[in-house]
C-alpha cells in the first residue's frame, strides 16, 4: 500500500533522506538564529550593567550555537545518504524499463 506522503515524495523527486536533510537544516537555522539573538542580547545586557543576566544569555547563545553545529553535521550525513539513494535509484532504473517492478523504501 502506497501512503499519500510516499506518493507525493516520488512525484517531486526527493527521497526521505533529502526531506530529513531539509528538516535538519531548518532546525540548525532556528537554533543558530536563537543563539545569535541570545548572544547579542547578552552582550547588550553586559554593556548596560546587568553582568550576570548578560553572562547567562551569552552562555545560552554559545550552547545554542553548538547545538546548531550538531544539527548541521546531521544534515550533512543525510545529504550523503540522499545522494547515495539517488545513485542506487538511477542504477536500478534500466531494470524497470525491462519490466522489473521495483519498490523503494520497504521495511
Amino acid at each position: 500500500m502506497i501512503r499519500r506522503h510516499m506518493l507525493s515524495r516520488r512525484t517531486h523527486g526527493a527521497n526521505y533522506a533529502r526531506h530529513q536533510r531539509y528538516r535538519r537544516l531548518a532546525r540548525a537555522g532556528r537554533l543558530a538564529l536563537a543563539g545569535t539573538v541570545a548572544a547579542v542580547l547578552g552582550l547588550f545586557a553586559v554593556r548596560t550593567g546587568a553582568a550576570f543576566a548578560g553572562a547567562v544569555l551569552v552562555v545560552a547563545g554559545i550552547v545554542l550555537g553548538v547545538r546548531a553545529r550538531h544539527w548541521l553535521s546531521l544534515a550533512e550525513r543525510s545529504g550523503v545518504r540522499a545522494r547515495s539513494e539517488n545513485v542506487v535509484r538511477r542504477a536500478l532504473a534500466p531494470l524497470q524499463e525491462r519490466g522489473w517492478r521495483l519498490r523503494h523504501g520497504l521495511r
